[in-house]
This record gives C-alpha cells, sequence and structure tokens, in this order.
C-alpha cells in the first residue's frame, strides 16, 4: 500500500505534470510579445523547469533549426555550380552550425526538464581567432571524446614534436572516418588535421611575428582579421564535407573558386 509520503510525492507529480500541459497549451500565445514577461511571475516555485524548456529550446533553437537553417540550405544546395561557389561555401558553414546547434540546444532544454545539465557542444565557434580555437569551441562532445580517447592514448603532445603532430592528424583522420565511410570525409579530416598540425607549428612564430605588424596595432583590425581568416579556412575544409553530403566533386568546386 502506498505511503503518506509517496502520495504526496504523487500528487506533486501530478500537479507539475498539469502545469506543464497548460503551460505547453499556452507557448504559442505566450511567444508573442511581451505577455511572457507578465505571465512568468505567476509560474509556481516548482515549474521553473519550465521556464528554461522555452528559454532553452522553444524560441531560439527551434527558429534556428527550422526558419534559417532551412532558408540558408535552399541557397548552400547547388554546391557545384560555378556562380558564387564562395558564398555557397559560407552559407553551408552556417546551415551545418544552424542545423546541429539548434537540435543540441533542443536536447539541452529538454534534459533540464528532467533534471539533466548536458555540457555546451558549442561555444560561439565563428568567433575563434585561430583554427585549433575554433575545433575546441565546435562540437565538444565529440571532439572531446578523440581527445580523451584517441589522442590521450596516442601519446598527445608529450612526446617527440613530429609525433605530436601526427597525433593531431590522425585524430582528424578518425574523425573524418566516424562521419562516414566515404572518402571525402576521409580528406576533410586530413586536410582538417593537416591545417590544425600546421597551426600547432607555427603558433610560437606566428605570435613573434604579430608583434611586428603594424596592422595589429590596431586591436579591432587583429580580431577582425583572425576571425576572418580562421572561417574562411574552416569553409575550405568544409567544401570536402558538403560534398560527401550532396555527392558533388570537391575539386570542382575548388577550380571553381580559383
Amino acid at each position: 500500500f502506498p505511503t503518506r509520503r509517496s502520495s504526496d510525492l504523487m500528487e506533486r507529480h501530478e500537479k507539475t505534470r498539469a502545469l506543464l500541459a497548460a503551460f505547453g497549451c499556452a507557448l504559442a500565445y505566450l511567444l508573442a510579445g511581451k505577455a511572457l514577461t507578465a505571465v512568468l511571475p505567476q509560474v509556481p516555485e516548482e515549474a521553473a523547469r519550465m521556464w528554461a524548456f522555452v528559454h532553452r529550446c522553444a524560441a531560439a533553437p527551434i527558429v534556428e533549426e527550422l526558419v534559417f537553417r532551412g532558408a540558408i540550405q535552399q541557397l548552400a544546395r547547388p554546391l557545384g555550380e560555378r556562380q558564387a561557389v564562395a558564398l555557397q561555401a559560407v552559407l553551408f558553414a552556417v546551415q551545418l552550425y544552424m542545423d546541429f546547434s539548434g537540435c543540441c540546444d533542443i536536447a539541452l532544454g529538454a534534459a533540464r526538464i528532467l533534471g539533466y545539465d548536458l555540457i555546451e557542444n558549442f561555444q560561439s565557434p565563428f568567433e575563434a581567432r585561430t583554427f585549433n580555437d575554433f575545433w575546441r569551441r565546435w562540437h565538444i562532445s565529440m571532439t572531446s571524446w578523440f581527445r580523451d580517447y584517441v589522442y590521450f592514448s596516442l601519446g598527445g603532445s608529450r612526446c617527440a614534436p613530429w609525433r605530436h603532430y601526427l597525433n593531431i592528424v590522425i585524430v582528424f583522420v578518425c574523425s573524418g572516418l566516424w562521419h562516414g565511410a566515404d572518402w571525402r570525409y576521409l580528406a576533410w579530416g586530413l586536410f582538417t588535421g593537416l591545417l590544425a598540425a600546421f597551426g600547432v607549428m607555427t603558433a610560437r612564430a606566428r605570435q613573434r611575428i604579430n608583434r611586428y605588424n603594424p596592422l595589429y596595432r590596431m586591436g579591432w583590425f587583429k580580431v577582425f582579421w583572425q576571425c576572418l581568416f580562421t572561417n574562411a579556412l574552416c569553409c575550405l575544409t568544409l567544401v570536402f564535407f558538403a560534398s560527401a553530403i550532396y555527392n558533388t566533386d570537391p575539386f570542382a568546386v575548388y577550380g571553381s573558386l580559383l
């Protein structure tokens, strides 16, 4: 027989589920304008997770996933055409980010309703100022897994320099194969790994050179140029990735960019 305590818990859970259902029915209205700020103070304390759901996974991520991603996808789809190939490559990177970060944010919000806090899978990757920093911000769950179980197992950076660079390339090649059994995914991983290894190899030299760059004396220009150059490199590598998705010839796309 249920005890008094278990009956109270069951009643409280039933009340919370009823509040969630009522809140979900009013969701379309609440998202329209300032009505949301008037209603939220009336939400009971035990239903605070509902606001986490709306704030985290009902507003921005759904708009990002269903509206902007769909519009950009239509522009980025004909990747192999000669016209505006550079713009299509950039739009594909933005579409991929919106598609993936949007669904991850929805998962984060849904998990928060159940009381679980998941990690942020993307941390503003397009604000990265170096190629390696971009990959520390992008798809963190995947890159951290490869770092812990592949990169560290190979020796990480605690080895000879040439082996360190080789470990970086191997990690990205494995990441490419993880995405699919296609030579273009493998080429994407190899290209990305070589750029990442080159970035680590030349990090100190670039820091010394940057001290004597007169343009870098303007802080805003330094940030702007580094972000622009980093994102351009990432878009170039994603040509292989997009070609695997849309079954196009990546070298024809690179030829169109020249």
